[in-house]
Formats: C-alpha cells, structure tokens, sequence
C-alpha cells in the first residue's frame, strides 16, 4: 500500500477543510484521477480523519452533557430579564432623567428665595440717583450721554450696558456712573450685580455714603436683612448724615417685619 508523504497528508487536510489553494486544489484532483494508489491512500486517510472527527465531537458532546448535568437547575428568568437589550436601556435611561428631574425639584425648593415682604419694602424705599443736567423739557440736552439720557427714563435694561460702556471708556472715569448702574441693577431686580457694583465706591468720598444706602437696599432686595441693618446702623446713629431719618425708618421697617 502506498505511504503519503507530509505533503500530501497536508495538503489532504486543507483540502478536506476546504481551505486549499484554487491551483494546488487541481493539482491534487487530477492526481486523484491518475493515480490509483494514491487515491486509494487518500480515500483511506480520509475515511480515517473524518471518523476521528466524528470521535472528537461525540467525546466532546459528552463532556459537555456531564458539565450540563452537574450544574444547578436554572433559575426561571424573571420580568426584567426577559426584556431585550434595547427596552432595559430606554427604561434605564428614562428613570435616570425622572432622578436628574426630581433633584432638580428638590434643590430648587430647598434654595430659600428672597422673602417676598423685602422685596416690597427695598421697592417702596428705593429711589433711583437722579442725573444732573436732565430735565424732562429738553431730554435730548447734548449735556446728557445716552446711557445716562436711558437711565433718566428708567429704561434702565436699556441703560446698564451703556452704563457699563461709558464707565470703561471714560477718561477720566466718572463714579457717579457707578451709582447710576448699582442703582439700574436694583430697578431691575438684580441685587447680587448692584452689590458688587456699588461695593467699588465704598471708600468715595463724595459717593460713598449713598452707595452704602442704595447696597443696604440691594441686601434687603435679596433677603440678606443682617447684612442690610449692619449697613443702615452707622448711617442711622450718624446725625450728620444725610440719609439718617431714611435709614431709621428703613431699620424700623424690617423690625416690623419680623
């Protein structure tokens, strides 16, 4: 009986695997069909591969029979598992925005917003700077610049970004601009920005006193009514202020309104 050679027993192999090349496939072919030993080896060879394949897969159904028995009886899938992929994602999804939303309620309750009696009594004391120079009779006196012409109409949204504009680009810098916008910033109901902006004439000489008035209103405004009073304390004990009866009348109203 003929004895295949390596070359042949691989090339058999690939072959019956079906991953023989196109020309070395040929090849093999027609020597199947002129070679009766050869055919009759690889004939063989081949029964003999493809019963040992048939040994490997049934030992190995076997195994995983044995590996099947010896596990633990599966647990019944339950309402989520069953689910596709794609449904546990959107639910998924959906519950995490019902949390973001939630949170979001909560926060925003749990923030306590400017009472609402403050913001009345910083309204009926606020009285907005007035402008020198303007009169409503000649409103558009070239004395005037547009913001402060914006500001005296009380178009005061308007007015706070010229405000802003004048300050910046003033040579030198007028401070009483600064008054004007702290007090833009209260008409419009935004105590933090009139704060901050009329914390800058603090030290003035000539302003300084009406910008603790107006930052003491702004305080109120916000809620912040401790803040406030240690503003109006030192203006209300003062005789030679200006603002000392409006500043008492304003402590004596946020007393009244405890």
């Amino acid at each position: 009986m003929r004895t295949l050679t390596e070359s042949e027993l691989a090339d058999l192999d690939a072959y019956r695997h079906d991953r023989l090349p196109a020309g070395q496939r040929a090849a093999l072919e027609q020597a199947l069909r002129d070679d009766q030993a050869f055919r009759q080896a690889a004939l063989e060879w081949l029964a003999l591969a493809a019963a040992e394949q048939t040994l490997r897969e049934q030992q190995m159904a076997g195994t995983l029979d044995q590996w099947q028995a010896q596990l633990p009886p599966a647990v019944p899938l339950n309402f989520w598992e069953r689910l596709p992929l794609w449904s546990r994602l959107v639910i998924v999804a959906a519950f995490a925005g019902i949390v973001v939303w939630l949170g979001k309620q909560w926060l925003s309750s749990a923030k306590t917003p400017p009472d609402s009696g403050y913001k009345q009594i910083a309204a009926e004391f606020f009285r907005p700077e007035r402008v020198p120079g303007f009169t409503m009779s000649a409103p558009d006196s070239a004395a005037v610049s547009p913001a402060r012409r914006a500001y005296a109409f009380k178009k005061y949204d308007e007015a706070i970004p010229l405000l802003k504009k004048e300050w910046e680009q003033g040579a030198p810098r007028d401070s009483v601009l600064l008054l004007y916008l702290g007090c833009a910033y209260l008409a419009t109901d935004h105590p933090d920005d009139a704060i901050a902006t009329l914390q800058m004439l603090a030290g003035h000489a000539n302003l300084g006193e009406k910008a603790r008035w107006y930052t003491a209103l702004a305080q109120v405004q916000a809620g912040r009514v401790a803040e406030a009073r240690e503003l109006l304390s030192p203006l209300a004990e003062n005789p030679a202020s200006a603002l000392q009866a409006e500043a008492q009348h304003l402590l004596d109203a946020l007393n009244s309104s405890r």
